[in-house]
């Protein structure tokens, strides 16, 4: 059989004829078109391939536990295509880079506080009952302001708070010294007095007259933030050290 190409209309067509083999003579123009075919199917493919693991939300959602670790020694950082790591790299992002802007900007403040060396483990984590109450209360406020913050604690409480969240009606350990509620810490350093092995990482929607601000720094960073409603704070990372 031999192939060949004819014109059609201006488009090319790839044709197999019986016979005597020749040589193959492909125009320019159909040399473009089969590369453009070729290209437009390696992105589709790749895409297919890629879709799995665009939303680190839908694969953790499927999860049992809806969580998954990394130990930080052997994980490859270096490759930012995977969204597991750009979440990594968010996480130690917001315990390192924003305890150097903190340490930068409140030198008095941090003076003989020390945050531990950086987590060997961190979970990402993904509660879909704590996170579709989470964002409606954010739909429905519409723009709200949205921070981190940290919350120490013994690390065998973290199940119980990633599948059921946060419950500040129960005993508290270290006491109520400003009220109510949950309290975290936009200062790792200061969250690290309550235990030093183990900090989540949660994500805050701060509404006017819905928390109270304790301690709050120069550049806006607060020594604690207290929060009632348990709409308004996701557990996202569990770093362990």
């Amino acid at each position: 059989a031999v192939v060949s190409t004819q014109s059609t209309g201006g488009s090319s067509i790839i044709t197999e004829e019986e016979g005597e083999s020749h040589p193959i003579h492909v125009s320019y123009s159909s040399q473009i078109l089969v590369k453009s075919l070729v290209d437009v199917r390696t992105k589709r493919s790749a895409g297919r391939r890629a879709a799995r693991f665009t939303d680190v939300a839908e694969v953790l959602w499927d999860r049992p536990t809806g969580r998954i670790a990394f130990h930080m020694a052997s994980r490859n950082l270096r490759n930012v295509s995977d969204p597991f790591n750009v979440l990594l790299i968010q996480a130690q992002s917001i315990y390192d880079g924003a305890c150097l802007q903190r340490q930068n900007q409140d030198r008095r403040y941090n003076r003989g506080r020390k945050k531990p060396a950086g987590p060997h483990t961190i979970e990402i984590v993904v509660c879909p009952a704590i996170w579709e109450v989470y964002e409606r209360q954010r739909a429905a406020m519409g723009t709200v302001e949205e921070v981190f913050a940290f919350h120490a604690t013994d690390s065998r409480n973290v199940d119980s708070i990633i599948a059921h969240n946060l419950d500040w009606s129960r005993h508290a350990v270290h006491g109520r010294a400003y009220g109510d509620g949950c309290y975290f810490s936009e200062y790792p350093e200061f969250s690290a007095q309550y235990n030093h092995h183990c900090m989540l990482v949660f994500k805050l929607i701060l509404v006017e007259g819905m928390y109270t601000k304790v301690a709050e720094q120069q550049g806006g960073f607060c020594q604690q933030i207290v929060i009632t409603d348990t709409s308004l704070f996701k557990p996202v990372f569990v770093l362990y050290f």
